[in-house]
């Protein structure tokens, strides 16, 4: 286990889906054993993550990971990011910063009496990425998420746990049903494309279907979405409802930015309360006929709010995780 190129088979293996219950008991091992361990498992594993964005081979990506231990054990994470592939990182670089501060963890988790080992991603706040499961389905999840599955994730139903917000697209089997469980609701799918929202100190658990169909199984009845519909449970009073929504506009956070041009506000701000993860709260007949033109990439909501009411008559007074406009 002290050398080099096993443990970086054992990482390859681990992470392309290969490697036995043995292998991943080593790897477990292995990154038990210090602090050190997990660092360059985290770094390696942004480089491996690259993979599908820039149609590298698994040969280059093994040199990759192979040539620069050295500087993984002994730099920054900022440092390492301006270090390794230089042109690796011109190809993906937006895919490799989407990971720069998440983190990625193996662990024991006891079912009954049987050990399992789990996968679990954290998204930290002010982060957000893009995660590629076993069977080929990708999860983006947002600031203050984590996600997290059991390793035999193919042996039965593909199941995962959320934490918080994530998008996914999920490959087709109608053999094995991919379910998103969540503190309150489950979420029963085949293939599709989807939204969940299910933070833990917010009220409302929040499910909006892109493409597909999805089930929602609460504790009083089950509910299938078509697309461009919402289901919305109220954590407090247990009220549940489905109504329309803009699908896309519930997934406009995966992006790197969003730009819109000559828009009313009611228009925009479905899309701003999912780049922010917010809830807009005004009155029913609130209209506006200011038209917005403006782009968003790393701007705060505090930022965006004053730009608007610099150039209109509306003011915004933000409380927790909702904005109300006077």
């Amino acid at each position: 286990m002290n050398d080099t190129i096993d443990i970086d088979v054992l990482m390859i293996k681990y992470w392309d889906g290969t490697a036995e219950i043995d292998e991943k008991e080593q790897l477990l091992t292995w990154l038990q054993q210090s602090d050190t361990h997990k660092q360059e498992f985290r770094s390696k594993h942004k480089i491996w993550l690259t993979q599908e964005a820039a149609s590298i081979s698994k040969s280059e990506i093994y040199t990759a990971l192979k040539d620069t231990k050295q500087s993984i054990l002994q730099s920054s994470v900022s440092s390492k990011i301006d270090s390794i592939l230089p042109w690796l990182y011109r190809v993906a670089a937006v895919f490799i910063l989407a990971f720069a501060t998440s983190f990625f963890f193996l662990n024991y988790t006891s079912i009954g009496e049987k050990e399992v080992l789990v996968n679990k991603v954290i998204m930290p706040q002010g982060s957000k990425g893009v995660i590629g499961l076993p069977d080929g389905s990708k999860v983006w999840l947002n600031s203050g998420s984590s996600l997290s599955y059991k390793e035999d994730f193919l042996a039965e139903n593909r199941e995962v746990s959320l934490d918080g917000e994530a998008y996914f697209e999920v490959e087709k089997n109608k053999a094995k049903p991919f379910v998103v469980k969540t503190a309150n609701v489950n979420v029963e799918v085949l293939g599709t494309k989807f939204d969940v929202q299910n933070y833990l100190d917010r009220d409302e658990v929040k499910v909006t279907l892109i493409e597909g169909s999805v089930k929602i199984a609460s504790d009083r009845k089950d509910y299938i979405l078509k697309p461009n519909e919402k289901y919305v449970l109220s954590k407090s009073n247990k009220a549940e409802k489905v109504e329309m929504a803009n699908g896309m506009a519930s997934r406009i956070w995966i992006n790197q930015r969003i730009s819109f041009e000559k828009k009313l506000l009611k228009d925009i701000i479905p899309y701003l309360e999912s780049w922010y993860g917010v809830e807009f709260i005004y009155n029913s007949s609130f209209e506006n006929n200011t038209h917005l033109t403006f782009t968003i990439r790393e701007d705060t909501l505090n930022d965006i709010l004053k730009s608007i009411e610099y150039i209109s008559n509306i003011e915004f007074e933000i409380k927790e995780n909702k904005v109300i406009i006077k």
